[in-house]
């Protein structure tokens, strides 16, 4: 007897977000659940199974425990329903691959500088005004000088 394997939309997308092999290895186990309906381990309740995936057998899948209902009292006779998928380890890494790092917009950069100046302009005002001694305890921005060598010793940019 072959039983009906249903993948609901929800967890097609949580093999998306689980990574590239994931749906994959949900779906062999389908294939398996459908030839063999408790395959899993009973979970307490009548109907309720879990079973495992581990790593070694998918690539880009990290071990996983399934969550499914085979039929009554859930479902009818002949239907298996995966309820749930959980990574147990960690997930696979995406590669040696990393994005490009991106360009710096020189509009945004000015902006941004505008941005912050105003905000000390303003911040620095109201301690004038309302706390004397704390203004006057301030500090000098830096300088131009001494940020690029912060960014040289740190070997990062400073925004």
């Amino acid at each position: 007897m072959t039983v009906n394997v249903d993948l609901p939309d929800h967890i097609r997308t949580r093999c998306t977000e689980l990574g590239d092999g994931v749906l994959y290895a949900v779906k062999t186990l389908a294939r398996q659940l459908a030839d063999d309906p408790r395959l899993g381990e009973r979970a307490g309740r009548l109907g309720l199974y879990t079973a495992t995936i581990d790593s070694d057998t998918f690539d880009a899948c990290p071990p996983l425990i399934v969550r499914y209902a085979y039929g009554p009292p859930l479902l009818d006779v002949d239907r298996i329903e995966i309820r749930d998928i959980e990574a147990t380890g960690p997930l696979p890494d995406a590669g040696d691959e990393q994005a490009p790092a991106a360009v710096p917009d020189p509009r945004m950069q000015q902006i941004a500088a505008r941005q912050v100046t105003e905000a000390r302009r303003r911040i620095t005002s109201w301690l004038e005004q309302h706390a004397p001694a704390t203004h006057a305890a301030l500090l000098p921005g830096a300088s131009t000088y001494e940020i690029a060598a912060l960014e040289q010793s740190l070997g990062a940019r400073v925004p």
